[in-house]
């Protein structure tokens, strides 16, 4: 993470490097918008006591090694579906009608049902396992009462092996997340990227870009996995990898 970080933030200085640069300077922009092109068209991103570039560089770092890992187990869990991957596929068509255009915010908003495929993924492999909270006041559970200033600790992965909430959950199923058994459950039995306040500020980000390369795959390619995931062996770092290599083939569509 400490990488991603670092990473960031030279390119953020590069940028502004560019910015501030007088017209004889032959360095190029990348066409195009960009979120750094936003931030710096709405400036002053410096506020008393907050540097909103803090928040863009959270919101990257937190969404990179969560995308890697995650795009890594959900394409290799697909490999074993070509159903799954054969409903993926409808949807991009229903949603873009021209498999050749490029995909656009609104499309990837319309793909409900690659949303659930991301989401059983993670459920089913992990990213971040577990977070640590701060009761703010006295919070009364169940069978205990929590006093303020105690630490909580959270495990997001744990939830989603609930077997109440999930029965059979060693299986890759992504009706689970269909809106219909989405609402026979708890709105907070399964938050992989926590909920309220304080939740996951890559989230959007991350699902953007797992979705825009899910649908770049697959509207041209076929998966197939040659690693069981019974075999897989997990490694936990910032977020959930796996020590097992991941061998799928790809095939023109």
């Amino acid at each position: 993470m400490d990488e991603i970080m670092n990473l960031v933030n030279e390119g953020w200085k590069d940028e502004e490097r560019i910015r501030t640069a007088s017209p004889e300077d032959d360095t190029e922009r990348l066409p195009g918008v960009n979120l750094v092109d936003i931030i710096a068209d709405n400036m002053p991103v410096v506020s008393p006591g907050h540097d909103w570039r803090d928040e863009v560089v959270t919101m990257i770092a937190a969404a990179s090694d969560t995308v890697v890992g995650s795009l890594a187990l959900v394409v290799t869990t697909l490999g074993h579906y070509p159903e799954i991957q054969d409903k993926i596929v409808e949807e991009i068509l229903a949603v873009m009608g021209d498999l050749e255009r490029d995909v656009t915010s609104a499309d990837l908003n319309a793909m409900t049902y690659l949303g659930q495929v991301i989401t059983e993924s993670i459920r089913l492999h992990g990213t971040v396992v577990g977070i640590m909270r701060r009761a703010t006041k006295d919070t009364k559970l169940t069978n205990i009462t929590l006093p303020a200033g105690s630490r909580v600790v959270i495990m997001l992965h744990g939830m989603g092996w609930d077997k109440e909430q999930f029965p059979n959950p060693d299986q890759f199923q992504p009706d689970r997340f269909s809106p219909e058994n989405q609402k026979k459950r708890h709105s907070y039995a399964f938050k992989p990227f926590s909920a309220g306040p304080r939740n996951c500020i890559g989230k959007a980000y991350a699902m953007i870009v797992m979705k825009t390369v899910l649908v770049h795959i697959l509207r041209r390619l076929r998966v197939t996995s040659h690693t069981k995931l019974s075999d897989i062996v997990y490694e936990l770092k910032v977020v959930n990898y796996s020590k097992t290599p991941l061998l799928v083939s790809f095939h023109p569509r």
